[in-house]
């Protein structure tokens, strides 16, 4: 969930307005016989012009369907990672995810994927000039079919010199027309015939303001679409933010004013955004745990469940086009990506709060209460007992959430990483430990009176939980998922009052005695993996408030149930 692997493709042909001409050129390219091998067309514009939307719209025209035998849209790294590209592509192709296979394994099916066959490749979003790497990566490609064609998104004119073969393709802002009717779109109830003459006006200044840039048009409208006094509209028009935009040349401090208008229970929640990898997909499930576990949903009522409320609060950063959705947001298992702008605007506004560290981070500031850890491994780095300056600090003691962006190449967290995280930081509310290093988690976790999320995924050396993860009464989500080393769990699982979600990977074969049965507040429980289960346990009846089970690849047995 954490790592850039792709925006998505499908697009509202709807919600997109005044691209037509530039749709049209895109196609003519594309349709021109090529006896080139692989043909790159480069689309280039500054951030938030709509470079994605536009390829989505070409990549979805039912005559560019036809042209190509094959269709596949990636996103690639800022780094330009080959191998996390190639991953990419051939999940694509083919719905498989294949991150445990090295290089050489991707290239060979990769060529086999696209041998001979016409494709058209969009790559979104690309920021590297590494022109080796794209050299790398175009020879693969070459065994496609004669006339098969890349479209490449960037907002660097190097970046399109390096890779087209056409000239690129300069996505210039909106006219003033398109951009009143986008604007109108957001601004104003559809039900309304006519919207006030008088705020029409404004509008209309606010979107010459906005100089032809749909993502500023777009989120104004949202931040106005519920306020209907002049003074409201007048305040966007006449902030002082306009001047920023015009001296940095950056459309950042105009999108800060959605922020601004946030109410502060939801930019509590927008904070948090930063810490995702911009054009990462995000489950509106995994958002709704993180910001349950650090405190950030409100009750409205006793007899609203947190999970609603989580879905109104997505549903609110949508309507204020700071989140982009997959989809239509129906329901917990909604997923949705954040520009990247936003995503900048993100970073930004939470630097204070919440802060990326490195392995060898010596301080952070007194305000920070959350940590990301970018990094990748121990290698290099001095301190080998594992624990990153900051943590044995005084700082350390007001973190709520120590979180990592690690894969399966980047395993930095052992035993002792842990124990200081436990140790130093007992305010913790959430704590991920994934992809770690360690055989036993210490039996200190008990000392964390406060933790509503621990995260142990990934971790092939884990054999054995303390019996004290028992005493986390306000232990809310539980994940072991892919701990294929698991032996035992606790035994006395029940006292673990307020879990809610329950993943687990084991080689137990019985579960009986756990005492999973008995977790009364239980509403997601899956067992991934758990090759040697033969038997599950006596008493499901009384997991009364159980939504969804799944029992995956355990036994050679898959199910997946889900209740209301």
């Amino acid at each position: 969930m954490r790592s850039r692997e792709m925006t998505y493709s499908f697009v509202n042909n709807l919600d997109v307005v005044g691209r037509d001409i530039d749709k049209q050129k895109i196609i003519e390219i594309l349709m021109q016989p090529d006896h080139k091998n692989l043909s790159v067309i480069p689309i280039v514009g500054i951030g938030g012009m709509g470079k994605t939307a536009l390829a989505k719209l070409v990549y979805n025209d039912d005559g560019v369907k036809v042209q190509f035998e094959l269709r596949l849209w990636v996103c690639v790294p800022e780094n330009f990672d080959l191998k996390k590209t190639i991953e990419g592509i051939i999940k694509d192709a083919t719905s498989q995810s294949l991150s445990n296979l090295d290089i050489q394994q991707l290239q060979t099916i990769l060529r086999n994927t696209i041998k001979d066959k016409k494709f058209l490749l969009v790559l979104d979003d690309v920021w590297s000039n590494n022109r080796c790497r794209w050299e790398e990566l175009k020879a693969l490609l070459t065994e496609g079919a004669s006339g098969s064609k890349i479209i490449v998104t960037t907002r660097s004119l190097e970046v399109a010199s390096i890779m087209g073969t056409h000239l690129a393709h300069n996505l210039k802002g909106l006219s003033h027309e398109d951009s009143m009717t986008l604007f109108k779109k957001w601004a104003f109830d559809e039900k309304e015939k006519q919207p006030c003459r008088d705020l029409l006006e404004i509008g209309n200044d606010i979107v010459e303001k906005c100089q032809g840039v749909p993502l500023l048009v777009k989120t104004l409208g949202s931040v106005l679409y519920t306020k209907d006094e002049k003074r409201h509209w007048a305040h966007i028009r006449d902030s002082e933010t306009w001047k920023l935009m015009k001296e940095e040349e950056d459309v950042l401090p105009v999108l800060k004013l959605s922020y601004d208008h946030l109410p502060l229970h939801l930019k509590h929640c927008f904070f948090i955004l930063s810490l995702f990898d911009k054009g990462a997909e995000i489950q509106c499930t995994e958002l709704a745990c993180v910001w349950q576990a650090l405190g950030f949903i409100n009750l409205a009522g006793e007899e609203v469940a947190l999970e609603d409320i989580a879905v109104e609060y997505v549903n609110e950063l949508w309507k204020r086009s700071l989140i982009q959705p997959k989809e239509s947001f129906d329901s917990m298992f909604s997923t949705f990506i954040v520009h990247d702008l936003v995503h900048s605007l993100a970073t930004i506004v939470a630097q204070n709060y919440c802060s990326s560290v490195e392995f060898d981070t010596a301080e952070i500031f007194e305000g920070v209460r959350m940590v990301l850890f970018s990094c990748t491994s121990l290698r290099g780095i001095s301190n080998s007992d594992g624990v990153p300056p900051f943590l044995r600090k005084p700082t350390s003691k007001r973190l709520r959430a120590i979180m990592s962006t690690s894969n399966a190449d980047d395993q930095f967290i052992t035993r002792e990483f842990a124990r200081t995280c436990i140790s130093k930081c007992n305010n913790l509310r959430l704590l991920e430990l994934a992809y770690g290093i360690f055989e036993k988690l210490p039996s200190s976790i008990c000392n964390l009176k406060h933790l509503r999320m621990l995260t142990i995924t990934n971790n092939n050396r884990l054999k054995k939980l303390p019996d004290t993860i028992c005493d986390l009464q306000t232990l809310e989500e539980l994940d072991l998922t892919d701990c294929s080393e698991l032996c035992d769990l606790p035994k006395n699982m029940k006292r673990l009052v307020s879990l809610k979600y329950l993943h687990i990977t084991t080689k137990q074969k019985n579960l009986q005695d756990t005492g999973i049965q008995y977790l009364e507040n239980l509403q997601f429980f899956s067992l991934m993996g758990c090759q040697n289960l033969e038997v599950l346990f006596e008493g499901t009846c009384l997991l009364t408030r159980l939504q969804q089970l799944i029992i995956m690849n355990c036994g050679d047995q898959y199910l997946c149930l889900s209740w209301n």
